[in-house]
Parts: C-alpha cells; structure tokens; sequence
C-alpha cells in the first residue's frame, strides 16, 4: 500500500464524497488491505491515464497502476469510482457513513469487480459476509473495529490527555486573571 499524508481526504475531495470519518475509516481499512504495493496507489486503482504504467495483475481484466503523482492518482480514483461500474461502492460512499453490515455484501461484489480480493476477506472475514456477497449480516457478538481496537483506545488516550491538558492550561489562565483583578479592585 502506497500512502501519504491525507492522502484519503485528497481522494475523497477529488472524488467528491464527503470528507466523513466514517469514509475515512473506510479508505484506511481499504488501503491497509490492498492487494498491490503501486506507486502512489493506496486502493489497488486500475484506471489508467497518461504516463501509468502496469504494476500487479488484480483481475483477468484489471492490473493496479504506478501513478506519476498523488493528484494523477486522486484524479483516476474519482473517474474509476465514478465510471458506473461500482454503483454500490459510490452509494456507500456518499452517504459518508461507514458501510453498514445490510450494505457490505453489494459493496463486496463492486470491490471484487474492482479487483482488491484481500479487502474482501477482510470484509468477510470482519463483518462475517458470506463469500461471493449476499449479506448475511453480522455475526452474534458483530463489533467492528475489534481488529483496530489498540489503535482506537491509543487514539482515544492521546486525545484524552491532550484536552486534559488544555483544559488545565485554561483553569489556570482564569486563575490568573481573577487574582489579577483582585489585586487591581476590579
């Protein structure tokens, strides 16, 4: 997988989707399960523009490219996404929320077409999908996310002690400024 920083969000304004966590989540897990290590293509794209050259076979009929720069690769994302052959993937994606376990099994037969088969093990093997598409729904204890749940509860302690931080900064500004004020009567 070939990311940079906001590489997602980059994607998602080309393409424009909603710039939504729950995309964003949905282009992380995407990427960290592409099938191809192209450069300047973190979602195993296929669409080929000027100057890509051929990187990893993906299907009988799709081979991932070497994109020349990020824009080329955002730009070939928004024609591939939007070419009408992934119509459940583009509705999924415009709702801006995380696709919900009644939406997978049609998401999962676009992702197959487009060519990224390790995203859907993912997707069947987190979401329990049957093979081949079809949403069956979740399995009894369906917790999503369980495989990101270090990194959820890391992110989650930072952002905690950071505002925890910030808002002991603030006490004592306002501290501060009342005994300021005590001390000039105002």
């Amino acid at each position: 997988m070939a990311t940079w920083t906001g590489w997602a969000s980059e994607f998602l304004q080309a393409a424009g989707l909603p710039d939504s966590a729950g995309n964003l989540r949905w282009l992380d897990d995407w990427s960290t399960n592409s099938i191809s290590d192209c450069r300047n293509n973190p979602v195993d794209l296929s669409r080929t523009e000027p100057g890509t050259s051929a990187c990893q076979k993906l299907t009988a009929s799709r081979t991932a490219q070497n994109y020349q720069s990020h824009t080329q690769a955002a730009g070939a994302f928004s024609r591939q996404i939007r070419s009408g052959n992934f119509p459940n993937l583009l509705k999924a994606m415009q709702s801006g929320d995380y696709p919900t376990p009644s939406q997978l099994g049609d998401v999962e037969t676009d992702l197959q077409i487009w060519g990224s088969r390790n995203f859907v093990k993912f997707i069947e093997d987190t979401f329990g999908i049957a093979p081949g598409g079809g949403g069956i729904g979740p399995p009894a204890g369906f917790a999503p996310h369980t495989h990101r749940a270090f990194h959820d509860l890391k992110f989650a302690l930072n952002t905690l002690a950071r505002d925890t931080h910030n808002s002991g900064k603030q006490v004592r500004s306002a501290l501060a400024t009342i005994r300021h004020r005590q001390r000039v009567g105002g």
